[in-house]
């Protein structure tokens, strides 16, 4: 994905999620069960801080 990124980036905002544990990101505590759920909330915090309550374009 990162040449597919970079290509993007030159003409748009480009946001990259790594998954806790994954990629270059955080690693969870190590008896914690990350559940799909836990996963969506966890990403859904990131876009509200990117994005606030501004209105998508």
């Amino acid at each position: 994905m990162a040449p597919l990124q970079k290509t993007l980036s030159k003409t748009d905002r480009v946001c990259v999620y790594d998954r806790l544990g994954e990629g270059k990101s955080d690693k969870p505590a190590p008896v914690t069960l990350q559940t799909m759920d836990d996963t969506g909330a966890l990403l859904f915090e990131v876009f509200d801080r990117l994005a606030g309550d501004r209105p998508s374009s």
